[in-house]
């Protein structure tokens, strides 16, 4: 049910009153009194998959029993429920802060004995900016500036390497709190998936310490499959084949990542992992009919650009 099956338990309701009130008989109390019930069923059935899943058993007869006996006030109180359910909002949290890249600190290298120049973690105003580019190559960076002779770059390092795991972790414990007074399944959902993609976000951009990053893996396999338990969605589907393939869980791997592609994920972001899952079960033969496919095609990311070169 939906809002529909309330604006129709309103009419007849409204219905049921405008007879008692018009005729004022036996036989206008008796349909006022079916026609609420009518009413009252409806809209127990229109609010219990609002409710959270733990309260749902046996709701649908107790809302149905109360608001029948419960007379006109009683459906109205049903219908402000039910009014204040479908239209809580809950903020969408961004992951991470927008960067502008309009100013750009200056960068210095330094020579190395092959030939090829080396970033120098020397710069504060580098370590800050690489602070506000959540990616390996940057959580990389920041690392290597914790080492570095200077004080004032090292610590400025060290202070947005904490800040970045705390600013993830932070967001996590407010999502986990939210799910206490999440009422949709749709809001639940979003909720799932956004603390599976935090948690994989701790292990891909490798700022946790190693001994956590079992926990954190299994917390993305928890979240997400309690995802796809609620809604059959293509990007829980890619993002649990990422998790088995680091796990080297082949064949589940291939099963999420085929079933993302199925639902409408973009092939070229899945291609080149399940071009290393047909490398590893040595099917070349998959896996050249594969490169061939997208031989004219080269992902953005730079990354998964590489790889299909090599590949292709």
């Amino acid at each position: 049910m939906n809002i529909k099956g309330v604006s129709v338990s309103s009419v007849i309701e409204l219905s049921g009153l405008a007879l008692l009130y018009s005729f004022k008989s036996l036989e206008s109390v008796l349909a006022y009194l079916a026609l609420h019930v009518s009413a009252s069923v409806i809209v127990a059935a229109s609010l219990r998959p609002l409710l959270p899943r733990r309260l749902r058993r046996g709701s649908f007869w107790a809302f149905s029993l109360l608001t029948s006996l419960s007379g006109p006030v009683g459906f109205l109180l049903m219908v402000a429920i039910y009014m204040a359910l479908t239209f809580r909002r809950v903020e969408a949290m961004p992951l991470y802060e927008n960067v502008s890249t309009e100013i750009m600190p200056e960068v210095e290298f330094s020579g190395r004995k092959i030939g090829e120049a080396s970033l120098k973690a020397n710069n504060p105003r580098i370590v800050l900016y690489m602070s506000k580019t959540p990616h390996p190559l940057a959580v990389r960076y920041l690392k290597e500036a914790v080492s570095s002779e200077e004080d004032e770059v090292r610590l400025v390092a060290f202070a947005t390497l904490s800040f970045l795991e705390k600013e993830i972790m932070d967001k996590i414990g407010s999502l986990k709190e939210s799910l206490k007074s999440i009422y949709r399944e749709e809001e639940l959902f979003s909720t799932y998936l956004s603390l599976a993609e935090l948690y994989w976000e701790l292990v891909y951009l490798n700022i946790s310490d190693k001994e956590l990053e079992e926990f954190y893996l299994d917390e993305v396999s928890r979240y997400g499959e309690e995802a796809l338990s609620i809604k059959d969605s293509p990007k829980a589907h890619f993002l649990l084949g990422r998790l088995y393939l680091r796990r080297r869980n082949i064949e589940l791997a291939e099963k999420h990542l085929t079933r993302a592609v199925e639902l409408g994920f973009p092939e070229e972001r899945v291609v080149t992992y399940l071009l290393e899952i047909l490398y590893v079960k040595r099917d070349y033969k998959r896996l050249f009919e594969l490169s061939s496919k997208f031989s004219h095609v080269l992902p953005t990311d730079p990354r998964a650009a590489s790889i299909m070169r090599v590949w292709i």
